[in-house]
């Protein structure tokens, strides 16, 4: 009743002289109560009564896990005074850097009480409720402290002074600023499946109709390259003629059988020109999967970006609503014109119809990405928009270069094809004559022969059509191919150039925008500047960040438009 009480009491004076703030001890002194409640389940767990010796550990305890706040509490403030702002970057750096030092320093006590908690020897009824308290706070209150102090941090750190009587804590005029620090805030979605990008293109790859349309169509053309060896059909005859008198005086039953053949070069042509159809099959497979690679990529880019930008109208939505309850409470008092609470109301009502605006766009952005993927289940994707590696130079070969430069080919081979059909066809024949009656024999005979273009002016003109037909060919696809070129040039520039102000906005653009929003904030709120000026200045720091947005938007869009470069082909 004496010692707990006493030792906790100057574990709170110490803190207040150690950091000079009642608001930094009052957080710190947090880390006791979360290591009470692991103590005294641990206690209970292994059966034993609250002692002397509990009594003692739990003093102990209070020691190790106000240690445990003051490193993160001291490293938090340490980044502020360097200049951290954003709220939400200052806590996700600090815990992340003192979280091995957290551990380290409740995982060495931890350890060193182990054994007295399993001890059986003699004093072991003393020594065993002692450790037993340490191990079990140490438990919950490394765990809790690295979750409740970073969010009673981000609580206080508005607060300017906290009065007793009656007990509250006097904040800053504004609640806003919490909230304008919390723009990139995550999205809460609800309990759904996060889709990626790249889960997002194996999807549609795996459901889009067309990509198996295509990939029927090169299976068709495998089939037809069995085509290639084609003779003509083969003939079987029978017949008798009187003329033909075998030795015992009976006429002969003829049969036969008859084969024609092309010239054996043809038949290679017309195989290398199958293959090259497989092969303009296959590029166009690939040329309509890079398509569809591309449009889902610019879905879900565009969702992305409608995500962010509804996070940031909702958060501007919040603002407003902020403003205009605090202009309402100060105008009863006469500190606001009416004119301004108006302009106020007016604005937040426009900002409310973008916002519902944007809702819907993003709602329709959903379903667009959705039927690209052939998928009608619920999923999220995440609202921030990561630029994609950057791509310093152009792919070497790509689908859609593969379809004209095969189709020239093939274009080529049918000069090679209707040059061999003028060569000579063959024909082979070979027949067997007898008859049923006394003394017949079997009489063996064979016939080759040759067929001869002797008509060869359409042939001739076959060939020449085939020759202008390949020479367009060949100069449309050398045309398509450069301004093809062209335009990919095109988006490596456009790539360059959005690289460069997403580069300029993280060295420049940034700062500004941060250092604008915080000083019209701290102006608004001191009564140094009026509404209409802190709108002015708060509407360019949020344009800035939208201008940010679209060029992440358009960088990435570049990007795969380069890496899944594709034309529509017939």
């Amino acid at each position: 009743m004496i010692a707990v009480p006493v030792a906790l009491l100057l574990i709170f004076i110490f803190l207040h002289f150690a950091f000079k703030s009642l608001k930094d001890a009052i957080m710190i002194f947090t880390a006791i109560p979360l290591a009470t409640v692991g103590g005294v389940i641990l206690l209970w767990i292994r059966g034993m009564p609250f002692s002397v010796s509990a009594g003692i550990g739990f003093i102990a305890l209070f020691g190790v896990a106000v240690l445990n706040g003051i490193v993160l509490i001291e490293h938090l403030r340490e980044l502020q005074h360097q200049g951290m702002t954003n709220m939400r970057k200052l806590i996700l750096a600090g815990t992340k850097n003192r979280l091995r030092p957290v551990l380290l320093t409740a995982g060495a006590a931890a350890m060193g009480f182990l054994p007295m908690a399993v001890s059986t020897g003699a004093g072991a009824e003393v020594q065993r409720p002692l450790a037993t308290v340490v191990i079990g706070g140490l438990i919950t209150s490394t765990l809790l402290t690295m979750i409740v102090l970073p969010l009673l941090y981000e609580i206080f750190h508005n607060v300017k002074r906290i009065q007793f009587f009656p007990l509250r804590l006097i904040r800053s005029n504004t609640v806003i600023t919490v909230i304008l620090f919390l723009i990139p805030a995550f999205s809460s979605f609800g309990q759904v499946p996060e889709m990626k990008l790249g889960n997002a293109i194996d999807t549609a790859l795996k459901n889009n109709r067309l990509i198996s349309a295509y990939i029927l169509n090169v299976e068709e053309s495998k089939a037809l390259r069995r085509t290639a060896f084609s003779p003509g059909k083969t003939t079987i005859g029978y017949g008798t003629d009187q003329n033909n008198i075998a030795e015992n005086g009976y006429p002969l039953n003829v049969w036969g059988i008859e084969q024609s053949f092309n010239f054996p070069t043809l038949y290679s042509a017309e195989s290398n020109a199958m293959k090259i159809q497989v092969k303009i099959a296959e590029a166009k497979l690939n040329n309509q999967k890079n398509a569809l690679k591309k449009n889902v990529s610019f879905a879900f880019f565009d969702y992305q970006y409608l995500l962010n930008k509804e996070q940031l109208y909702s958060t501007l939505d919040s603002m407003y609503s902020v403003l205009l309850a605090n202009a309402e409470r100060r105008g009863q008092k006469g500190d606001v014109t009416r004119l301004e609470i108006m302009n106020i109301k007016a604005k937040k009502n426009q900002i409310a119809i973008q916002l519902n605006a944007i809702k819907v766009d993003a709602e329709n952005a959903s379903q667009r990405l959705k039927v690209l993927m052939n998928y009608s289940g619920d999923f999220s994707v995440s609202s921030t928009i990561a630029p994609l590696p950057e791509i310093n130079e152009l792919p070497v070969s790509l689908p859609v270069f593969e379809v004209l430069q095969n189709e020239s080919e093939y274009a080529s081979s049918l000069i090679r094809i209707e040059k061999n059909r003028v060569l000579p066809d063959f024909s082979l024949n070979y027949f067997l004559g007898t008859n049923q009656f006394q003394d017949s024999k079997y009489y063996h005979g064979f016939q080759v022969g040759v067929a001869l273009p002797l008509f060869y002016g359409s042939s001739k003109a076959r060939i020449d059509m085939s020759k202008l037909s390949a020479n367009a060919k060949q100069l449309s696809a050398e045309n398509e191919t450069a301004l093809l070129k062209n335009e990919l040039n095109q988006l490596l520039s456009e790539q360059f150039k959005y690289k460069a102000l997403l580069e300029n906005f993280k060295t420049s653009g940034e700062p500004l925008m941060n250092a604008i929003m915080e000083t019209a904030i701290k102006s608004y709120e001191f009564g140094e500047i009026n509404y209409f000026q802190f709108v002015s200045s708060y509407e360019t720091a949020i344009q800035l960040q939208l201008e940010q947005l679209e060029n992440v938007l358009n960088y990435n869009k570049a990007i795969s438009e380069i890496r899944y470069f594709s034309k529509q082909t017939e």
